[in-house]
């Protein structure tokens, strides 16, 4: 059969292949021209979002900085986290998560505002490389910590923030700001717990360093220092000092709508308290009263209670019993809050200490292992084998024991549930003499587990350990049993002596892990 001439002559056939092949890789080259194109433009798109987010960010932090939540809430939830998560980008997702969880801190919500902080903390690899707000993160956590009466805890977070920022070697303006902050905080934290010297040095720290920025960038930090100092002054009886310092304060942050002016006009009405000037303390704490606003739960409460005790003086019952009234509201709406969240984040660290410590251990394991591995890897076929029948029995020992304790448990807390919480609180703020036989209903392994570190504690010391367990403040412990402040102090101090407590050991986290 006659092929076709077109199949017949090769040359024709050649020259079909080869002009066919050109016009494709024609077209190849052209589609890769126009994914290249595209993929600038891309590129070009994410740099401009990203810029846009850059630029955001610096407008939220002027939000943060000026106290403004409510603004900063909007720009971050509104813009900054949605274009952050679109375009991947770190930087704008560890910032708007830490500012949201300054605006739940500032409100007073504590267990929420630590979830916030732990998202801005998961970005890691972005906080190798940013130091400041690595720095600020281990910083809120510090100041939420401090609010919940875990100074401990807080001052580890506050030493990691000083950490942080000691690494970046030249420091910028928005550096040093932080780094001033932290000390003002640490500073707040030693007056709260009445090292008064502790927290000088720290506020002379804070001054050295914002002598070193310009007043219109570091007014409100500057502000902030004045008030302290103030307020340190007026601690010391110091009137002329305190008032330098507190107008120094408010000269500064005058009309600049900032909660630190907040803390500096209450500090000028317990200045003219002492002074009994009482036409100008009431004019203070008035103005301060008019510039809180409804988030700033904290400071509400604190003026509130300083104008009942201020009434209270004067012999105004009926004004001194409505803001005491309003004090206690607000006190007890924190409290309720508090609670629930210092519980769960004790929690937390108790978590944490355990995890470092399994950590740790495992470490040192390994290290075993990689030296003598081969050597156990015998002694446990060995063993495995002799002994296997005795494992198997002893799991079963191990299952019977587990079934038999959590019976127990259920009883022992069919038992505590007869008891509530609330009704031992409420005997140990009445100093009730069943107050103790409550407690121990609800903890009966308590004084077991401490008399076991200690035989000779008395009844009285068990108690008191009782009233810290529950964690109340040494002021409260004094009002409910009729003691002086320092007593307790000095009691406490002999307790910490008794049970072998280091320096920097927490006395109610101590109780929480032995009891």
């Amino acid at each position: 059969m006659t092929k076709p001439k077109e199949f017949q002559d090769s040359s024709y056939s050649k020259k079909w292949r080869s002009s066919s092949s050109f016009p494709f890789f024609k077209h190849i080259i052209l589609l890769l021209l126009l994914v290249t194109c595209l993929h600038a433009k891309g590129q070009k798109n994410d740099k401009k979002a990203i810029g846009k987010i850059d630029s955001l960010i610096v407008v939220a932090d002027d939000l943060y900085m000026n106290g403004k939540d409510r603004e900063l809430i909007l720009i971050v939830e509104k813009k900054i986290i949605p274009e952050s998560k679109k375009n991947n980008y770190e930087r704008g997702l560890c910032y708007g998560h830490f500012y949201i969880a300054s605006c739940l801190s500032f409100a007073g919500k504590y267990l929420k505002s630590n979830i916030y902080i732990k998202k801005s903390q998961s970005y890691t690899s972005y906080l190798k490389s940013d130091f400041m707000q690595s720095s600020r993160n281990y910083g809120l956590i510090g100041d939420n910590l401090t609010d919940l009466g875990l100074y401990t805890a807080a001052a580890q977070n506050y030493h990691k923030a000083v950490s942080e920022i000691e690494k970046i070697k030249t420091k910028n303006y928005n550096d040093l700001l932080t780094q001033s902050t932290t000390y003002n905080t640490m500073a707040n934290l030693y007056n709260i717990q009445n090292f008064q010297d502790s927290a000088y040095s720290y506020l002379l720290k804070e001054r050295k360093i914002l002598r070193r920025i310009p007043l219109h960038i570091a007014y409100r930090e500057v502000g902030s220092s004045y008030s302290s100092l103030g307020n340190y002054y007026l601690f010391k009886k110091n009137l002329d000092s305190a008032e330098y310092y507190l107008q120094k304060s408010l000269s500064i942050l005058n009309n600049k709508e900032h909660p630190y002016e907040i803390e500096a006009l209450i500090g000028m009405g317990d200045l003219y308290v002492y002074r009994k000037r009482n036409d100008k303390a009431i004019q203070y704490y008035q103005e301060a009263l008019s510039k809180a606003s409804n988030d700033n739960l904290r400071s509400l409460g604190i003026i509130y209670k300083k104008l009942g005790d201020f009434y209270f003086k004067c012999n105004d019952i009926e004004k001194a019993r409505k803001y005491s009234i309003l004090g206690l509201r607000f006190e007890d709406s924190i409290n309720v809050n508090m609670d629930r969240d210092r519980n769960f984040i004790v929690n937390e660290i108790l978590e944490g200490e355990k995890e470092i410590y399994e950590n740790e251990n495992r470490k040192v394991n390994y290290e075993i292992e990689l030296l003598v591995g081969v050597i156990i890897l015998l002694l446990i076929i060995i063993y495995v084998f002799q002994k296997s029948k005795k494992q198997n029995d002893l799991k079963l020992n191990i299952k019977e024991l587990e079934i038999a304790k959590k019976a127990a448990y259920t009883n022992e807390l069919e038992q505590k549930l007869k008891i509530s919480l609330h009704e031992v609180i409420e005997a140990a703020k009445k100093n009730s003499p069943v107050f103790f036989e409550k407690f121990q209903s609800l903890h009966p392994d308590f004084s077991i587990k401490l008399l076991e570190i200690n035989g000779s504690l008395t009844t009285n010391e068990l108690i008191l350990l009782a009233y810290v367990y529950l964690n109340f403040p040494s002021k409260e412990i004094a009002s409910y049993t009729f003691r002086s402040y320092r007593t307790v102090q000095s009691r406490k101090y002999m307790l910490r002596k008794k049970l072998n407590l280091e320096t920097n050991q927490d006395l109610y986290l101590w109780l929480k892990r032995k009891t």
